[in-house]
């Protein structure tokens, strides 16, 4: 096996592992995305990842963009409430 073979097969394997990562993209807006990550399911949008309960993790599928959107904002506002 030649090196660059070798290259092209971890290629191939890291864009496996990206795609299965993904579980909903949104036509709305690329940006964001509802992602499986090492803790559970969890939405990504603009370089930053928003955790999901329990109760949301388990309903990723029917979790429409503006249930995503409201989601953020609840974070958000948590943060702020915070400091």
């Amino acid at each position: 096996m030649t090196h660059e073979h070798a290259l092209h097969m971890v290629i191939g394997r890291l864009r496996n592992a990206e795609q299965k990562a993904r579980l909903k993209t949104f036509e709305e807006d690329p940006d964001m995305e509802i992602r499986d990550g090492r803790f559970g399911p969890y939405v990504a949008y603009k370089g930053t990842n928003y955790r999901l309960s329990k109760a949301q993790a388990a309903k990723v599928e029917e979790m429409t963009y503006e249930d995503c959107l409201k989601h953020i904002e609840a974070e958000a506002d948590k943060k702020k409430k915070k400091k």
